[in-house]
């Protein structure tokens, strides 16, 4: 190979099994792309549809009021960035769609097998290319929301939720209870938070008064106090995540004790 041109050649064809055939130059009669013709059924649909909208385009634009207007003012006096040329009127060297062909030009470019029900973020960048009206991307954005295929088959971009149960009965009462603060209550006796404790069993429940903020010795203490020596020890508690209920010490107290702690989930009581 004399050429680095060749030898490129030669590295990028080392990897297939091939056969060089030569053809003299007067019977490779279509040697340049241009000279090809591809007789492709798609294509050719696609090329008919485009010539098909940019006729009934045109029909619509001067049965349009609002198409008629700007071509008007487009005569007399003329409005940037709007302006008409055979027969349509373009919006900054796009074309300005009529109201009454929209819907059947997104048919085209969402609808047909050669775009294939596109999101709307795709849908509406391939439209801006050529066309133009206000609000197109929330007329879009409807339109896409609408469709049945596209809702049907689109891709999910967000994470499968859990499968949400409710916890088991209980068949002991106080041996499964709940936790909650309920804060911010107007101040009475130095007190304005309340400490809730509930068996899931029989609804029984403690109220205990506290002075914001107060610290998880505090709430421990009060737990022994009206809880566990009024009740046992539970086997499981069930609190969301308030900093009292997972700091170090109420696991350690948990561990030590036995109990098994079950946070609930988020937005879900």
């Amino acid at each position: 190979m004399a050429t680095p041109k060749k030898q490129k050649w030669l590295a990028k064809l080392l990897g297939y099994d091939y056969e060089i055939l030569y053809w003299l130059g007067r019977e490779n009669l279509v040697v340049d792309a241009l000279s090809r013709h591809l007789d492709d059924p798609l294509l050719n649909l696609l090329f008919v549809s485009q010539v098909t909208i940019w006729d009934y385009m045109r029909m619509a634009t001067q049965d349009d009021p609002y198409m008629k207007q700007l071509s008007r003012q487009s005569t007399t006096d003329p409005i940037e960035p709007y302006l008409m040329q055979n027969g349509l009127c373009f919006y900054k060297k796009r074309v300005v769609v009529p109201q009454t062909i929209r819907n059947q030009l997104l048919k085209e470019f969402h609808d047909s097998k050669m775009v294939g029900h596109s999101r709307v973020s795709r849908t509406f960048k391939r439209l801006a290319q050529q066309f133009y009206w206000p609000s197109m991307y929330q007329f879009v954005q409807e339109y896409i929301t609408q469709c049945e295929v596209y809702q049907k088959t689109k891709t999910e971009t967000l994470a499968p939720v859990g499968l949400l149960q409710p916890f088991p009965i209980p068949f002991q009462v106080w041996d499964d209870i709940t936790l909650d603060f309920v804060e911010g209550l107007p101040s009475s006796h130095d007190k304005d938070s309340i400490l809730v404790v509930v068996d899931r069993l029989n609804k029984y429940a403690h109220f205990v008064a506290l002075s914001h903020p107060f610290s998880t010795k505090i709430v421990a203490e009060h737990f022994v106090k009206h809880i566990i020596k009024l009740h046992g020890m539970p086997k499981s508690i069930i609190s969301d995540y308030d900093p009292a209920f997972i700091s170090k010490f109420w696991q350690e107290f948990f561990s030590m004790s036995s109990i098994k702690l079950k946070l609930r989930s988020i937005y879900h009581p």
